[in-house]
Formats: structure tokens, C-alpha cells, sequence
């Protein structure tokens, strides 16, 4: 049979050598390296087909050969780069084929690197501070748009949220557009973030599926931070700005359906940002100023409809900030706080009237 060398990739098969005694296999643990070598030449007799044993994840589990990236544990060390062969095995020759032409450093030694040990966050443990949960979020997305996204659910981490319970470190309210999934944009895992999301990301009316879930995320989760993320060529904002242009009169309110009643509740957004235009604005300015609009109507909305939202907020134990999501370029914009958010937080003004006793 024949045997490869490390040269031998791409799909390249040396013809077969003269059939030759067998050797003996080759190490492939040795001093704490994993050494990955050519099977050794046998007699043209075919073998007994070998499934080559890969484990990844926890001790114990036994799956099928991995890709690059898959965690696998071999000898007590686990290798997130580079798959790794059991002792008690030596994988048919197609299998080495298949190594060899992937590019694995087939007949070359390669240290095993070194896991570090995670923490992952549960009810057990303290909430995190809102400005602590934005810089997260913040490096979190930096490490999407440059290629290194590093956080994949595990087992232990699995267990640890359904036996301990969840402690996310935001609450984001995002639009429900397929291009903008929040976790995947922050690179966020299992119980790092809440989320909410719908058409045009927005609360009308105090919507209490919405109101509700802040209510119960700040509240009985601890969660300090709130985001509201609009993003760039949004499907809802457009049609709003579509609606607060129209000619008056244009619209057929007896055939409005749910969808048409949801674009009305965004159209008080594309309206301000048409008249901070002006005259003249295209539908594609006036929806891209609506966007950023839209995200401080929807805090204050969660403020103005939310006894306990707003109280968190006005004690220091809540932080309600802006964002937008550039589908572009996968950034996220953070724009801050709501500009009027001290007047959004004032108590309101009492007015003392005959019915009220003396």
C-alpha cells in the first residue's frame, strides 16, 4: 500500500511500492506531543477496515472525525486545532488520504497547545455592572467583524446554565431581520444575552411582550444593561418612511392588515427625521436618519410604559443605551444614552387639584 508523506496533498496518491514486511506503527503520543505519522508499508493484503476513535468535548464521548476547529481530547490534553489520533488505533489508508489532502501535517510532530480553564457565568453569580456588560459587547463585536470569533457552547457550559440558571449581561432589543442575529454579531454564547426581537425593533404602545420581558430580565434576571439596535436598510423603517411620505389620502386603512398597523407605529420616526431633512430628502435618507430615530422612541417608550423599568434606570441599577448594526460591514455603532434621558428619568409633576384632600 502505498504511503504518504507530508508532500502528498491535494489529492496526489503515490502509486503503489513493493509489498514489504510490516513495521512496527508509529508512536503518536510521546512526551506530551501528539505526533501524527504515515501508516507503516504492509503486504498487499487488504485489512480489516479501522474506524479511527476522535474524541472532543468531554471525557468519554466518541464522535466521528472532526473538522479543524472541532475541541478534541486525546491523552488528557484538549487540542482546539489540530485532530488528534487515539493510541489503541491506526486509521485505514483512506482515512491518511484524507488527512494529506486537507493539508494536516501528516509524518510531522505537533505539540498539543494549551487550553486555558473557563468560568462560565450563571444566577450564582453577581450581575454585571451596565459599563462592564458594554465594553463585553464592544469587544465582543470587534472580534466578529475581524474574523476571530471565539465563544461555542460546550457541555460544561450547558449544564452549568440549566442546573444554575441563566445571568445574561444585556437585554438587546434588535430587529427580527435574518441579517442581524445579535449573538452572532457580538460573539455572544449561551446566557451572555437576552433577547428580544421584532420588525423594526420598536415597542408601540407599550407592547407587553416586550415590556414584559424587559420587566423580567432587569428585574428577576439582575440584567443592567439594555441595548435597543436598529440597523442599516431596515425592511420595517423603510416601509414606515414609505407610509409618512405618501400622498395624504393614499392609504386604504379598511384593507390594513397586522403588518400595515405594526409600519404605523414606526411611522412617528420616519416623520421626525423627514422633517429634521427636509424638503426634497430621498425615501433612503429620510429611512437611514429614521433608523437612529427609531431607537430613542423606542427607549423612551420603555421608560414612559414601565414603572419598574424606569425606576431601575433612575436609581443607577439600569442602563438604557442606543445602537445600530451596519449589515454593510457588521459593526456595531454604540450611540450612547437617550440625549433627554434626565428628563425622561424626572418624577413627574404633581398637580394638586380640589378632588385631593387638604
Amino acid at each position: 500500500m502505498p504511503v504518504l508523506s507530508r508532500g502528498v496533498v491535494r489529492g496526489q496518491v503515490p502509486q503503489p511500492a513493493a509489498a514489504a514486511p510490516c513495521a512496527a506503527a508509529a508512536p503518536l503520543q510521546v512526551a506530551g506531543t501528539a505526533h501524527v505519522a504515515a501508516p507503516p508499508a504492509r503486504p498487499c493484503v487488504a485489512p480489516a477496515p479501522v474506524t479511527p476513535q476522535l474524541a472532543w468535548g468531554a471525557p468519554g464521548e466518541v464522535h466521528s472525525l472532526p473538522s479543524r476547529r472541532t475541541p478534541i481530547q486525546v491523552g488528557g490534553e484538549l487540542s482546539t486545532s489540530y485532530p488528534r489520533i487515539s493510541q489503541a488505533t491506526t486509521p485505514p489508508l483512506s482515512d491518511w488520504q484524507r488527512l494529506a489532502q486537507s493539508g494536516w501535517p501528516v509524518g510531522q510532530t505537533t505539540r498539543v497547545p494549551q487550553v486555558e480553564a473557563k468560568s462560565f457565568r450563571t444566577a450564582r453569580d453577581p450581575s454585571v455592572p451596565a459599563q462592564e456588560a458594554l465594553r463585553l459587547l464592544k469587544e465582543g463585536n470587534a472580534r466578529y467583524t475581524s474574523g476571530q470569533s471565539t465563544r461555542a457552547a460546550c457541555a460544561e457550559q450547558l449544564t452549568a446554565l440549566a442546573e444554575h440558571g441563566q445571568n445574561p449581561m444585556a437585554v438587546v432589543l434588535g430587529c427580527a431581520d435574518s441579517r442581524c442575529p445579535v449573538e452572532t454579531m457580538l460573539d455572544a454564547g449561551p446566557g451572555d444575552i437576552f433577547v428580544l426581537r421584532n420588525a423594526g425593533n420598536t415597542c408601540p404602545s407599550g407592547e407587553d411582550s416586550i415590556v414584559g420581558s424587559v420587566e423580567f430580565a432587569t428585574g428577576a434576571l439582575g440584567t443592567k444593561l439594555l441595548v435597543v439596535m436598529g440597523h442599516t436598510k431596515c425592511g420595517a423603517i423603510k416601509g414606515a418612511t414609505q407610509l409618512a411620505v405618501a400622498a395624504p389620502g393614499s392609504k386604504n386603512k379598511a384593507c390594513a392588515c397586522a403588518l400595515d398597523r405594526h409600519l404605523e407605529a414606526l411611522v412617528p420616526a420616519a416623520k421626525e427625521a423627514a422633517t429634521e431633512l427636509g424638503a426634497g430628502a430621498s425615501v433612503e435618507a429620510v429611512a437611514a436618519a429614521a433608523t437612529r430615530a427609531n431607537v430613542l422612541i423606542t427607549i423612551r417608550a420603555l421608560l414612559e410604559n414601565s414603572d419598574k423599568v424606569r425606576d431601575l434606570a433612575r436609581s443607577g441599577g439600569l442602563e438604557l443605551h442606543g445602537a445600530v448594526y451596519h449589515i454593510e460591514s457588521g459593526r456595531v455603532e454604540f450611540i450612547g444614552q437617550h440625549p433627554r434621558i434626565a428628563d425622561l428619568l424626572a418624577p413627574s409633576l404633581l398637580i394638586r387639584t380640589a378632588r385631593d384632600p387638604s
